[in-house]
């Protein structure tokens, strides 16, 4: 795990979301990611992508000229509770 957490993991206001306690129980959470397989087994962070999803032929979901953004993932170091966020990326 980093020692610092990137501007994508921050709230709007600059605060680490790595300081987050669980809702369930209070526990501590900590920060990761979840893994999306795909072609060849390669592994990537998972991304959140705008709107509903629309079937493609070809590549299995259209997600050309959408808003694409790495999930971020917490996990309850207690109850095992996972809450993940899209943080908002600051514009360029």
């Amino acid at each position: 795990m980093p020692d610092s957490i990137p501007y994508e993991s921050r709230q709007p206001d600059g605060t680490p979301l790595a300081n987050k306690v669980c809702p369930k129980c209070s526990g501590a959470m900590s920060p990761g990611f979840l893994i999306d397989r795909g072609d060849h087994n390669v592994g990537r962070q998972a991304l959140w992508v705008e709107g509903l999803p629309e079937v493609s032929f070809w590549t299995g979901l259209k997600i050309r000229n959408r808003l694409k953004i790495p999930v971020v993932t917490f996990r309850c170091q207690i109850c095992g509770f996972l809450e993940f966020f899209a943080p908002i990326i600051p514009p360029a």
